[in-house]
């Protein structure tokens, strides 16, 4: 609506949630240490979060949760968001999440095998279909992050789109390990098989966030789409999507490794 691009801060979502318990869960983010995709969304809907630009937020950044109000004090608040989708477990299907990403970019968590976390230079035609033990997967405990089976490495992904390629269906992911990982970043996984558990532990997606600007003298408060996803190359779900300021809020949750490891 303002034709401007505002990148959200993942730096400032990981300060801010990190160590912050909910009722009836056990375990909170942990910073660097992992975090998860739904409980963030959690923590930003029900605290009334508005989170800062990139360029405001504490500049260089090293993770430290104890600094959060004042790093927060110091910077402009660009995106508040207000509702979300969350399903889990028997929740949620293939056919949901079809539904959930052809309305916008949708988290999803996965079990990742040695092979995938190491998918390197791959291509548009190529389609993942090595699925890992699932009955190994399950057995585990997918809230934890720390101690788990490296077999069944749990991860969250950001699926952007899904389509039809020679006969076989394919979920479109991007990923937050960098644009050496698959194709610049991202990958087709196979569709309607529960590939890598995709279609049974959890999906998350952003309805409702309000832009507030950036400009210290302006105070007023936009309605934006949430149907853009431009990390780690532009592209959107196959949904349609107009411009809009692109909320990627999903990611900051997926990033933590990245970040704390870059900065």
């Amino acid at each position: 609506q303002h034709g401007v691009f505002v990148e959200v801060s993942p730096e400032h979502v990981l300060d801010c949630t990190s160590g912050v318990e909910l009722p009836g869960i056990s375990k909170a983010n942990d910073g660097c240490n992992g975090g998860f995709e739904g409980r963030t969304i959690e923590l930003l809907t029900q605290n009334d979060f508005v989170v800062c630009d990139e360029k405001s937020y504490a500049t260089p950044w090293t993770f430290d949760k104890s600094k959060c109000q004042e790093r927060t004090a110091a910077c402009h608040g660009v995106a508040d968001v207000k509702t979300a989708e969350i399903l889990r477990n028997s929740e949620l299907n293939a056919d949901k999440l079809k539904q959930m990403v052809s309305q916008g970019p949708t988290g999803a968590f996965i079990f990742t095998s040695p092979a995938f976390r190491s998918y390197l230079n791959g291509n548009e035609t190529q389609i993942w279909d090595t699925q890992v033990d699932l009955n190994t997967c399950l057995k585990q405990n997918p809230e934890s992050y720390v101690n788990y089976n490296f077999e069944c490495g749990p991860h969250a992904v950001v699926v952007v789109g899904y389509g039809t390629q020679n006969g076989v269906d394919y979920w479109t992911i991007a990923n937050s390990w960098g644009t050496e990982w698959g194709n610049k970043g991202y990958a087709k996984i196979e569709r309607g098989t529960d590939m890598l558990g995709i279609d049974r532990v959890r999906a998350v997606r952003i309805t409702g966030a309000e832009y507030k600007s950036v400009l210290p003298e302006k105070s007023e408060s936009t309605t934006v789409n949430v149907n853009v996803y431009t990390e780690p190359r532009n592209t959107t779900s196959s949904g349609a999507a107009t411009a809009g300021l692109v909320v990627v809020i999903i990611l900051c949750a997926l990033l933590s490794s990245f970040y704390c490891l870059t900065w």
